[in-house]
């Protein structure tokens, strides 16, 4: 598996107790008990939203979910799923900015770091990506989506030190070795 395929295997995040998953439907519950935010939204168009996005229709779910943040600025859900749009249309700057900005608003909710982290491992910052995902799991130690991707992360640092170790020293069969072992895990080809 390339570097690439491994970021294909990087989850996005879901919001808490079943709000919108970052690609997916929402469960219809009342009250996320743990974070006090709505769960499915009423807002006139949310439905129309979540449908687009379902549907990868990124650029109308986009239009969408700004005209429910026109009426209600501080729609959790939809403030979110926009940042999923826009991560899904490349505009990756403005998903960044958009996530960020749930983190600060809301800053009890893990799932915004989840999606910071998976945009930093594309952009190469396995560091902040390491960052985001540790306080995602220390806001909820049992977010399985990234413990996961924290796990993933921590290969992909091991994998790029070793490669620095083998090319500063080619002579290091030792390091050669580990190398060769970590990308037959990660199914990725020596390089």
């Amino acid at each position: 598996m390339r570097f690439k395929q491994i970021l294909a295997a990087l989850c996005l995040a879901t919001l808490p107790a079943g709000m919108l998953m970052a690609q997916g439907i929402p469960a219809k519950s009342a009250k996320a008990a743990d974070h006090g935010v709505p769960v499915a939204s009423l807002d006139p168009g949310m439905d129309v939203a979540e449908r687009q996005l379902a549907e990868r229709d990124y650029t109308a779910a986009l239009a969408s979910y700004e005209r429910v943040l026109a009426a209600n600025p501080r729609n959790v859900q939809a403030r979110f799923q926009r940042g999923v749009a826009l991560n899904s249309l490349n505009r990756t700057d403005e998903a960044v900015a958009a996530f960020e900005s749930l983190t600060q608003d809301f800053p009890d909710l893990p799932e915004p770091y989840n999606n910071l982290a998976m945009i930093r491992v594309k952009r190469g910052d396995l560091a902040g990506a390491q960052q985001a995902l540790q306080m995602a799991v220390r806001l909820r130690p049992d977010f399985t989506v990234a413990n996961g991707n924290l796990a993933t992360v921590h290969l992909l640092q091991a994998r790029r030190a070793l490669e620095q170790v083998t090319r500063a020293a080619p002579g290091n069969t030792g390091a050669a070795q580990r190398l060769r072992a970590l990308n037959e895990l990660l199914g990725a080809e020596a390089p």
